[in-house]
């Protein structure tokens, strides 16, 4: 995971992704089943392995699926969706439509249940929006979205519902939030009162969220987000990931 600047991301023509093998094992409880109660999953964790993974591209988010035993990246540079398996190695899941501007900027992406894959497009305040990539091949941009909203951080809860976290900027304030995201085009703020959201993630009925700005977690119930308080401290957060016994991963 990478720290996100105002404008563009780097971009690296050759990355060597790096992860852990006990720490997919936990992603794929988000992954694989929705967001579960991480009290357990030391236990049904992989063994502990380094695993490197070559990556002819500028990975971003990643998606790892338990079910299938496959890992989903965001390639940026080649506005794509990239799948790992043990057996097949890296393959082109699919192209997304093409960017404008100043390129993608490919965030964190979900898989549904269904195989499709959604991931949003940061936008750099013109064009941020979400797109859909189903098993077929076949893709799809939200386009009714707000374009003007930076999107980095997607989730999805044990009932499907996906949220997405965004912020906007005028000049140099930031106003962030986390939405609930339909598929049809639509979304509905649930958490306000931000400033620079880049990740969110769902666990034990509650949402989590990273502010780069104020340098926290937030911690939000589902049943009333508004009710929200501060989980950790740190010094900008990203991306998330649920860990073992109530512990969050961040980069």
């Amino acid at each position: 995971m990478r720290i996100h600047n105002e404008e563009k991301p780097s971009v690296a023509a050759k990355c060597v992704l790096r992860s852990v093998g006990w720490i997919m094992g936990l992603w794929s409880f988000s992954a694989c089943h929705g967001p579960m109660d991480t009290t357990d999953n030391m236990n049904n964790a992989m063994p502990a392995r380094t695993l490197s993974i070559p990556i002819d591209g500028d990975p971003n988010g990643l998606w790892w699926d338990a079910h299938s035993q496959a890992l989903y990246v965001a390639d940026d540079d080649g506005n794509q969706i990239l799948k790992w398996t043990d057996a097949g190695g890296v393959t082109i899941a699919g192209t997304l439509p093409k960017a404008t501007g100043e390129g993608p900027g490919l965030g964190q992406p979900v898989l549904l249940a269904d195989g499709s894959v959604v991931v949003p497009r940061f936008g750099y305040g013109t064009n941020g929006d979400v797109v859909i990539l189903r098993a077929d091949g076949s893709t799809q941009s939200l386009s009714t979205l707000d374009r003007e909203r930076r999107r980095i951080g997607l989730a999805i809860a044990d009932d499907g519902t996906i949220y997405g976290a965004y912020y906007l900027r005028v000049g140099t304030m930031r106003t962030g939030a986390v939405a609930k995201l339909s598929l049809s085009g639509t979304e509905t703020d649930v958490l306000t009162g931000l400033k620079k959201t880049v990740g969110v993630m769902v666990s034990n009925g509650h949402l989590y969220v990273s502010d780069q700005e104020l340098g926290q977690i937030i911690k939000a119930p589902l049943s009333d987000p508004q009710q929200k308080s501060i989980f950790a401290t740190l010094e900008t957060p990203d991306l998330l990931c649920a860990g073992p016994r109530g512990s969050i991963f961040t980069g």
